[in-house]
């Protein structure tokens, strides 16, 4: 099982995975603060639409970073697989 993830195609399968379970977080978290924010709508509940814009701002810069650092180590791991590759 573990030897899967010692091929380009096994690496790139681990952080596609990983990327599938990142983006659903996002959409779902700038869906819920966008309904939060709509429902609070009024005068009296400014507090509620700031808080639904916070948490859909919050998930969505959380989940962009998440992606961007999946890619990142995604790309690190095939460049190091290559290297090893190389030099054996």
């Amino acid at each position: 099982m573990i030897y899967k993830y010692l091929t380009k195609e096994g690496i790139e399968e681990k952080y596609n995975f990983r990327k599938s379970l990142i983006n659903p977080l996002k959409i779902t978290g700038i869906i819920g603060g966008g309904v939060i924010a709509l429902l609070g709508i009024g005068v009296e509940n400014l507090g509620e639409v700031l808080i639904g814009g916070g948490v859909g701002g919050f998930s969505y810069v959380f989940g962009s970073s998440l992606n961007r650092i999946n890619e990142k180590r995604k790309e690190k791991d095939i460049k190091n697989l290559e290297n090893k590759s190389l030099s054996a």
